[in-house]
Parts: structure tokens; C-alpha cells; sequence
């Protein structure tokens, strides 16, 4: 995979990491990480004794079907404060979504969420969960999808994919959490059983720099492998959806 970056200093990187691509390695999964890219591209991460190595760091993750935008440390010492900002809530993180259904102007979900018993690796709304909470704002509405701007307020494992669906509002391509969702038109039909691609994409970060203090902001436009599937429903309302939701 080719990488692209936004900026890139001998601290951290800022970096957009495709759809369809693991971010790191898990038991289940032999193929080729997103930190396998970012490791061959910044040098090996094997020096940890020395403050000053080199290499790549995730410190946040995005799930194999997201697409979007990332900060990577390169150093421990930028590792460590940026794990610090990110369990401090201090870094702001913006996502745009698809999702089935007309959605109200703004809405909120307050819902715990923890993993599933039996079920590895999948997480849901449940009762002895950790406390999550994720706003939502409608950048563009028909009768049959919506184009969502996110802002997760906690970090919890597909916190955003889980509280859409809780809402009724399931993300277009996502194949693990469709909830009871039962398409009614044949636009969503369509979509609902062809869409390539889970359609969240993390378009915005802003943060503080871990060792420069500078205040930093990015944003990420949305792919191509995106953009042709909002493109089935209606190309110029939903592309200036989006184009107001980045510009956000």
C-alpha cells in the first residue's frame, strides 16, 4: 500500500490509513498491518532503550474497515504524552459517516458498552460495560441515508459503529453490527447488501504536539472507495455534505 502523509517531523507522523487494512496484528490475521507499512517507512522500533529511537508507535487505532486519519509516535517520549492527551480526552477527533435511515439534526447516545460473552472480539451496548458517549450532527438527510458528522466523546472499542445502530441508524458496509435493521427501500437494499466498504472515515484530529506545544490541526478527505458509494444515491447534496462536514 502506498502511505500518505500529512506531516511528519523526527516526533510523530500524521498519517491515513486505508479501509480494509488491519492496523495491527492479531491472533486470527496473518496478512500484511497497517504498522508493518508504518515500521518498513520509519525504521525499525527494536532500539527502545534509547529515548531518541526511531521508529513507529500507534497510540489510538482505527478499526480494519475505517478509513481516515492518524497520529503515529516515533519516539517513546512522544508516545507516552500522546497516550497521556488521548486518555485525557484532550485530543479532538472528528469522523464522517453513512448511515441508513433519516436522522434527527443533532443527537446524542449515552450507552455502556463492553464485549460481548462468547462472541470474541465483537463489543455491544451491555449492561456491566464501560460508560461511552458519542455526538452526532446531520451534515446531509434523505427519506433513506444521512451523512453524519461524529465526534466520539470516549474511546471505546466500535463505540461509533455500536451507538449508530443502538440509535437505529446502522453505518452503510458495516457487516457486524446491523442490528435488527431491515432495509425498506431498494436504494437501501442496494446498498445494504453492495456496499464494498464499512462507510466511516475519520476526516479530522487536532491536538497539541507532545514535545513542541504547538496546537496542530489536520483534516483527511474522504476516498475515492467512499465517495462512489455515497455517489450511487445523489452526487452534488451529499458531496456538499461532506464538504461541510470536513470543513467543520
Amino acid at each position: 500500500m502506498a502511505l500518505r502523509l500529512f506531516y511528519e517531523d523526527e516526533h510523530l507522523a500524521v498519517v491515513e490509513k486505508p479501509s480494509g487494512v488491519l492496523v495491527h496484528p492479531t491472533p486470527m490475521s496473518r496478512q500484511k498491518t497497517f504498522l508493518d507499512e508504518l515500521r518498513q517507512y520509519f525504521g525499525s522500533t527494536d532500539a527502545l532503550s534509547s529515548p531518541r529511537a526511531s521508529g513507529a508507535r500507534l497510540v489510538h487505532r482505527l478499526d480494519r474497515g475505517t478509513s481516515g486519519i492518524m497520529i503515529v509516535a516515533r519516539t517513546p517520549a512522544a508516545e507516552a504524552k500522546l497516550q497521556d492527551s488521548f486518555r485525557d480526552r484532550t485530543i479532538k477527533k472528528g469522523y464522517i459517516a453513512l448511515v441508513f435511515g433519516s436522522t434527527p439534526k443533532t443527537f446524542e447516545v449515552h450507552e455502556p458498552i463492553g464485549e460481548v460473552q462468547g462472541h470474541p472480539g465483537k463489543w455491544d451496548v451491555v449492561a456491566n460495560g464501560k460508560q461511552s458517549h458519542t455526538f452526532f450532527e446531520t451534515a446531509w438527510s434523505s427519506n433513506d441515508f444521512s451523512l453524519l458528522r461524529v465526534k466520539p466523546i470516549s474511546g471505546r472499542t466500535h463505540q461509533i459503529r455500536i451507538h449508530t445502530t443502538w440509535q437505529g441508524f446502522p453505518i452503510v458496509g458495516d457487516p457486524w453490527y446491523p442490528g435488527t435493521y431491515v432495509p425498506v427501500t431498494p436504494w437501501q437494499r442496494y446498498l445494504f447488501d453492495s456496499a464494498k466498504r464499512l462507510c466511516l472515515h475519520a476526516y479530522h484530529i487536532e491536538f497539541v504536539h507532545p514535545i513542541l506545544g504547538a496546537r496542530m490541526k489536520f483534516w483527511c478527505p474522504p476516498p475515492d472507495s467512499f465517495l462512489d458509494i455515497v455517489r450511487t444515491i445523489s452526487t452534488a447534496p451529499v458531496e456538499g455534505g461532506i464538504s461541510d462536514a470536513s470543513r467543520a
